[in-house]
C-alpha cells in the first residue's frame, strides 16, 4: 500500500514538473502578431504598401523594421488612414548597408488602419525586407 501511494506522488510530481515547464516564456499577449507578412520592397523612386488594420488586444505598439538592400538611403513614412484626412504619424531614415536595418514603433494603434511609403534619397531603386507586427514592449 505505501508502495501504491509513493509511486502516485511520484507521478504526481514528474507531471507537476513537466507540464510547469513547458512553457517558451513567452505568452501569447507577448508574442508578435504581424499585421501583414513579411515582404520584400521593390520599387523605383518611392513605393506604397497596400493599407493594413491593427487589431485592438494584439499589441500597445506597430513595430515596422526595415532592412535598405538599396545603395541609397531611403525614408519609410508611416501614415493613418482617417475618415477626413491621412496623417503621417512616423517617420525613419533607413541607411543602406546595416544588415540589422531599422525599426520604428507606434504606440497605441488601436484599430487604426496605416500604410507605409518608401522614397528613395536619389529618387533611385528602393530594395529591402518590410515587416510589421503588433506586440507589446
Amino acid at each position: 500500500m505505501k508502495k501504491r501511494w509513493l509511486v502516485y506522488a511520484l507521478l504526481l510530481l514528474l507531471s507537476v514538473g513537466l507540464f510547469g515547464c513547458a512553457g517558451s516564456g513567452e505568452t501569447a499577449a507577448t508574442q508578435p502578431v504581424p499585421v501583414f507578412p513579411a515582404q520584400l520592397v521593390w520599387g523605383e523612386g518611392h513605393h506604397r504598401t497596400p493599407s493594413f488594420t491593427c487589431t485592438p488586444g494584439n499589441g500597445d505598439a506597430l513595430e515596422i523594421s526595415y532592412t535598405n538592400a538599396a545603395q541609397v538611403p531611403c525614408w519609410v513614412d508611416v501614415y493613418e488612414e482617417g475618415v477626413f484626412q491621412t496623417t503621417r504619424v512616423s517617420r525613419m531614415e533607413v541607411a543602406p548597408g546595416n544588415p540589422a536595418g531599422e525599426r520604428l514603433s507606434v504606440p497605441n494603434p488601436g484599430g487604426n488602419t496605416y500604410y507605409l511609403h518608401f522614397t528613395a534619397a536619389d529618387g533611385g531603386l528602393i530594395q529591402g525586407d518590410l515587416t510589421a507586427v503588433q506586440r507589446n514592449p
